[in-house]
């Protein structure tokens, strides 16, 4: 009985378990059902709200950037500016926020008229875009989201916020839009933690469905919600409800969120039944552990509860770490999947449909040569045959993915052994296309920088924190004379040792002070580097920091280069610019700062200063005749001499061409500069010996004095110029003091040289015409061509106007007037039949030294009819003996013209007559100061009778000058010379006289 009673007890107690359990189980399952949509809807609602504030704060950023380019734009002071400018401002914000993948500025005929790519617009044509329509019929500004669409300028998927453009009476100008592709709102939504069967999408007001997501275990959208009365489009921004997918009958949980600024919603869907059914099963298993505990023993039942708390622990934790390892293998980065030995799927993550889009779920159980092809399968199938035998592998596969772009994905290959079998094969794909274009990057970017550093000139030698070579260019390494391989790791000290190029002395290379101070740091001055075989450079420039991103000093750069030559040529350009660089003696500015300083001396110590100018006496010719190298070392050697007569205290400088200065300091009396330009005369007495030729030149020398002549060297530079002049004046070869009278010469001389620039064009040169005659015939022999000056109503002694021509250089000019006019008169009496004699020509050795003097003498002729047998060039003996060869081509080729060669002043030079059996000479002059004397010294009547004789030998004419009465003239005439000019037979006339004078003498003849 007692086991009845307590089976019956058993069974009652058992019972009542049941039915306290079974109520318990009730009430459990209602809490359990209540609480499980209460966490969905929180969930959801939670999911949703993260999302919109994304989305908020992107549209917002979106509208923004909109209104800020739609006010630039519409801003006057941005229309005037330049396409680049204009371009930078109006779209900076854009480039610090990159919101839109293009933004654009359209007028009212929806063309694009700015475009953030760049400063000409891309061709884009929007006037059948909602956007533009809706920007266009609305009445006031407002962002507007469009509707999906396929962009022209990015070719995906895509949809635009925009803002209108109004002109200044409101009406529409067009429509600022911002493209946003629709995969950036896509990527928001993946990201979004949902559970499974979830699916999320967003959406336009109107239902169109802009981009969605699902959980891993959840299936794609498709088909349209049936939407409540009062859903999305009531009042409510926030709610639920539960609807089917396009009438399928298929209960689900909608939950939905609308944002505040934006037509658009968010929709999260999960179906009724997934949470149902897991209400379902954990009530399932509630009352099937309750039958088994009623069925069974109380014993039995407590340790079979026991058994099954423990088993649904167990099952809890196998379901979470399955749920975790899935997570974790679907939100890998690179594709996951598993292979039996048959080649068959068992398993792939999600990563499969984002790349190929294959869903694990079709992908399971296919083979692999199915899913590849043939031709890949053929390409790696070696590789895999590899990993069926045991072998993990791994290589690269460039592959096409269905959006089009070419990806490299990095294979691994890794075998299932167990039990020392292949079970299978673990497959990860890993898309290493970024990795690949940033190592070509940095590959490119390294190469380019190698080729960079080892094109420059300057040397490039960088080290690491410890002041270790890291790297030398090809410049770092000829310097320093070591090699990258044998430079690398050393100490910088010892690749580049550093001194002071002045003394020697060690300098802390800068490199270490770029470290420490992590600044830039600069060579100090007069540092020079000690090459490797003891060769030192002067080196300048700087070294350097190298940081890396994060701002951490990982070495240092030092950039140099040899700076021996510029500093070699800025010695040598400080030199030049107070020496000469022909003589190296003191130029213009070190002799006028010497000079001011020994003024003030010698006001201090009561002493005098010399100042004197030389001139090398027809140095011209020399440098026309024999060329510019000649003269130039002619200018050498003359300044040496000098130098060697000169005290260390006093100043040798050269001005220009043949004329030097001396400066002479320290005199107690003005006889001591006598003495030192009597040494020089002396010294420049001798012959110089250049390149094998022997040359006779003089000095000429002029002395001022301080303080008698000038209070500072501009005052005694001019008075020793006048005393220059003077000198010349007087002979040459000669030194001179300044006087107060030379002082009033050189201001006429100037005024003088002044007054012949403008002396041609006011017609102040004329000319005046002399005979010449034969006595015994009685005969007119010839007609000489005298130059003329009328100054101010004035006439000026040739004596004083034609050297001062000549030095100035404006003899050529007058000569050439002179020439003309007297070819011209020749010519002119010529055909009245007066003149049958040559007109006779003075021709300076400047106009004979013009290279196109024999040229200009021949067009004159032909310009005015002349035969050249009536035209007599006259050559002074001393100016012939200056450039004897020179001279001789010139007279040769005047001679080839016909012209007849004269030489005047004959016996006043002093050289070889030998000169005068290769000259083509016709007529020798004897000069008036040998007629003017002959009575006077029996030397004068034996130089006439020798010239005479010597003539006569060489079949020469010989003429006069200078005979003024009867007595000079029979004497001449005994002698053998009838031919004779003077004011004995007629002074010098004019034009018009000579014409009389001319008409009269044949009038007597006849």
């Amino acid at each position: 009985m007692l086991r009845p009673i307590t089976s019956r007890w058993l069974l009652l107690m058992a019972l009542c378990l049941a039915l306290t359990m079974a109520g318990l189980s009730v009430h459990w399952a209602r809490t359990d059902l209540r609480e499980t949509w209460v966490r969905v809807a929180e969930h959801d609602a939670r999911v949703l709200s993260q999302l919109s504030h994304e989305l908020a704060r992107n549209v917002s950023q979106g509208d923004r950037l909109l209104r800020a380019v739609r006010d630039d734009w519409q801003d006057p002071g941005l229309q005037r500016l330049g396409p680049e400018l204009r371009q930078r401002l109006l779209f900076k914000q854009g480039v610090a926020e990159p919101v839109f993948a293009a933004t654009l500025v359209l007028d009212a005929t929806g063309r694009a008229v700015a475009d953030s790519a760049g400063l000409t617009a891309r061709p884009v044509v929007a006037t059948e875009r909602d956007y533009f329509q809706m920007q266009g019929r609305a009445d006031h500004d407002a962002l507007y989201i469009s509707h999906p669409f396929v962009s022209q300028l990015k070719k995906i998927p895509s949809l635009a916020l925009s803002r209108r453009l109004q002109d200044e009476q409101g009406r529409f100008a067009g429509v600022v839009v911002g493209l946003v592709p629709l995969a950036q709102w896509q990527g928001l939504l993946d990201g979004a933690a949902l559970e499974d069967d979830s699916m999320l999408w967003l959406e336009h007001r109107d239902g169109t469905r802009l981009a969605g997501a699902a959980s891993p275990g959840g299936n794609s959208l498709s088909g349209s919600l049936n939407w409540p009365e009062q859903g999305p489009q009531g009042p409510a921004s926030l709610g639920s409800f539960r609807s089917d997918l396009a009438g399928d009958g298929v209960p689900r949980l909608v939950s939905y969120l609308q944002l505040d600024d934006a037509p658009l919603r968010l929709v999260l869907m999960r179906p009724v039944s997934v949470v149902e059914s897991r209400w379902w099963q954990r009530v399932a298993s509630t009352g099937g552990v309750t039958l088994l505990l009623v069925a069974g023993c109380l014993g039995l039942v407590l340790l079979f509860e026991r058994e099954l708390r423990h088993r649904q622990q167990v099952s809890q934790l196998l379901a979470h770490a399955e749920g975790h390892l899935r997570t974790i293998v679907n939100h890998l980065p690179s594709l996951i999947s598993y292979w039996d030995r048959d080649l068959r799927n068992l398993f792939a993550n999600h990563l499969h449909r984002d790349l190929f889009g294959l869903l694990p779920e079709v992908l399971r159980g296919q083979t692999l040569p199915d899913v590849v092809g043939p031709a890949l399968m053929h390409r790696y199938g070696p590789y895999i045959q590899l990993a069926l035998a045991g072998e993990a592998q791994t290589f690269e596969w460039p592959v096409k993915l269905p959006d089009g772009l070419l990806r490299t994905l990095l294979v691994s290959l890794a075998p299932d052994l167990r039990d020392g079998r292949v079970a299978g094969i673990f497959a990860q794909l890993m898309d290493i296309t970024d990795r690949k274009q940033a190592e070509s990057q940095v590959f490119e970017e390294k190469e380019r920088f190698r080729v960079t550093l080892s094109s420059i000139g300057d040397a490039v030698i960088t080290v690491d924190v410890a002041g270790r070579v890291t790297y030398l260019n090809p410049v770092a390494e000829l310097m320093t004379d070591w090699r990258l391989d044998l430079a690398r790791g050393e100490p910088v000290e010892a690749v580049m040792p550093i001194v002071n190029s002045v003394d020697g002395s060690p300098l802390r290379n800068p490199v270490r002070l770029a470290l420490e101070l992590q600044d830039t740091v600069g060579l100090a001055a007069d540092t020079a580097l000690v090459r490797r075989d003891g060769q030192r450079f002067d080196i300048e420039d700087s070294a350097a920091p190298i940081k890396d991103r994060h701002g951490e000093i990982i070495g240092a750069v030092m950039v140099f280069h040899d700076v021996s030559e510029m500093r070699s040529m800025a010695i040598r350009m400080a030199h030049l610019a107070q020496h000469d660089a022909l003589t190296g003696l003191p130029n213009r500015l070190m002799l006028y700062d010497r000079a001011e300083q020994a003024i003030r001396l010698a006001e201090r110590e009561q002493e005098q200063v010399a100042v004197m100018y030389l001139d090398l006496d027809r140095f011209k010719t020399v440098n026309d005749s024999l060329g510019h190298e000649v003269g130039d070392r002619l200018l050498v050697d003359f300044a040496r001499r000098l130098s060697s007569a000169m005290r260390h205290s006093d100043t040798l400088s050269r001005q220009g061409g043949d004329e030097f200065v001396i400066l002479q300091t320290g005199l107690k009396d003005a006889t001591q500069a006598s003495q030192l330009a009597r040494k020089l005369l002396r010294l420049c007495s001798e012959p110089f010996v250049v390149q094998g030729r022997e040359l006779n030149v003089s000095v000429t020398i002029g002395i001022a004095l301080f303080p008698a002549d000038g209070s500072n060297f501009d005052e005694l530079a001019k008075h020793a110029d006048a005393a220059l002049y003077a000198a010349k004046n007087a002979g040459r070869n000669r030194f001179h003091y300044f006087t107060r009278e030379l002082g009033v010469a050189a201001h006429l001389r100037l005024q003088q040289e002044q007054a012949l620039k403008a002396a041609l064009g006011h017609g102040e040169i004329f000319l005046e015409y002399q005979p010449k005659v034969d006595f015994s015939a009685d005969q007119v022999v010839g007609v000489e061509a005298l130059a003329r000056w009328s100054w101010s109503g004035q006439r000026v002694s040739p004596a004083q106007f034609i050297p001062v021509a000549e030095e100035s250089g404006q003899i050529i000019e007058i000569g050439r007037h002179i020439l003309r006019m007297a070819c011209e008169e020749a010519s002119r009496l010529c055909g009245l039949g007066l003149l049958r004699a040559p007109m006779a020509v003075n021709a300076s050795i400047r106009q004979l030294a013009d290279p196109g003097f024999v040229t200009e003498v021949q067009q004159v002729l032909q310009r005015t009819g002349l035969p050249p047998a009536l035209l007599e060039i006259e050559v002074t003996e001393s100016g012939l003996m200056q450039n004897m060869e020179a001279m001789a081509g010139v007279l040769h080729a005047l001679k080839a013209l016909g012209v007849r060669i004269a030489i005047d002043d004959f016996g006043t030079g002093y050289s070889s007559l030998a000169y005068l059996a290769s000259l083509p000479v016709d007529v020798l002059k004897i000069d008036k100061s040998f007629v003017d004397a002959y009575q006077a010294s029996p030397k004068n009547m034996a130089i006439i009778t020798a010239i005479i004789d010597l003539a006569h030998h060489l079949q020469l004419e010989v003429i006069a000058e200078g005979v003024e009465s009867r007595e000079q003239a029979d004497f001449l005439v005994a002698f053998g010379c009838c031919n004779m000019q003077g004011y004995y037979f007629s002074k010098p006339v004019s034009a018009t006289d000579l014409q009389t004078w001319c008409e009269t003498r044949a009038s007597l003849q006849v």
